[in-house]
């Protein structure tokens, strides 16, 4: 798949075989279902549209610019318990999946394409992997690189339960970052829905709970925090794709940048563990602790130090 982005139809599967589900034990059970990586979900976002295949079918089969979160809502649930489910992480997956069958059509060029083919899909899986590896290790680390290694291991288990073909998928971490500098250079690109979806983020709608909030008094809570998420994002978006977003990065914003950081650890370090995660992996949580029968506390406290 090197230096060719291929939009066709391919859907190639992996043949039946056992593939374990992530668990406790695992690094990524530790940091994935983390709320604080909400505060960073606008990369993979922007790096998953900047894909020229993902960007035209996002345009055309969602409906995010009538709903921006819908989108984030109905999709984190799923790909969350991909990692979480447990016995069901496979059900889980091959679900999400087939969310993406219907997913098809043609590009400005004739040029028919596919959610499902391999290279698609696994590019928008591609940018939870990097979030993963060196985006929680930015925040919450510095992660060694074993860490990063035994994360970037345990990604290509939880890729397997898709049931899609691991012959794209990069071996090792080492493949995995020239696999990521390549796409950088030479295939993303500013997609007009791309800008459209960096221009949401600085302006961004009220989210499902707080629409109550009146338009007058929105309006400047939402370029604060507008400002804060494309900071936050710019600081981990490589240089080349700042430059084709026309996104400035001075010394005031890696300083911005970095009080940012540091307030959102902090918040996370004064939540007890089990108020750090989104729902759906904190069930992962209460029904690993079911199984070994002990408290979920005791469970977050052993696996995560």
């Amino acid at each position: 798949m090197m230096g060719v982005v291929t939009a066709g139809d391919s859907t190639t599967r992996t043949p039946a075989r056992e593939v374990a589900p992530l668990g406790p034990d695992s690094l990524t059970w530790r940091y994935f279902g983390l709320w604080l990586g909400f505060a960073y979900g606008s990369v993979p976002q922007l790096l998953q549209v900047m894909h020229p295949v993902l960007g035209h079918a996002v345009d055309e089969h969602s409906n995010v610019k009538e709903d921006p979160f819908d989108r984030l809502i109905r999709s984190m649930g799923p790909i969350y318990g991909v990692i979480y489910d447990g016995p069901r992480a496979e059900e889980t997956a091959v679900a999400v999946r087939s969310y993406h069958e219907q997913i098809k059509g043609t590009m400005p060029s004739g040029e028919r394409y596919s959610a499902l083919n391999p290279e698609v899909f696994h590019w928008a899986h591609a940018t939870f992997v990097e979030g993963l590896v060196y985006g929680f290790s930015d925040i919450l680390g510095p992660f060694s690189r074993a860490e990063q290694e035994q994360l970037y291991a345990e990604s290509r288990r939880w890729y397997g339960l898709y049931r899609m073909t691991m012959t794209n998928v990069p071996e090792t971490l080492d493949d995995f970052d020239a696999y990521w500098d390549h796409y950088v250079e030479h295939v993303l690109e500013a997609t007009p829905f791309s800008r459209w979806l960096l221009e949401a983020f600085r302006k961004p709608p009220p989210p499902p709970g707080l629409t109550w909030v009146p338009k007058p008094l929105w309006r400047p809570l939402s370029r604060v925090g507008g400002q804060a998420a494309v900071v936050l994002a710019t600081e981990r978006l490589p240089e080349r794709v700042r430059r084709e977003l026309g996104l400035p990065w001075s010394r005031a914003h890696r300083v911005e940048a970095a009080v940012l950081r540091r307030t959102l650890r902090a918040l996370n370090d004064l939540l007890p563990r089990h108020r750090r995660y989104h729902p759906r992996p904190l069930a992962g949580w209460q029904r690993a602790a079911g199984e070994r029968g002990v408290p979920v506390a005791d469970l977050l406290r052993q696996s995560c130090g």
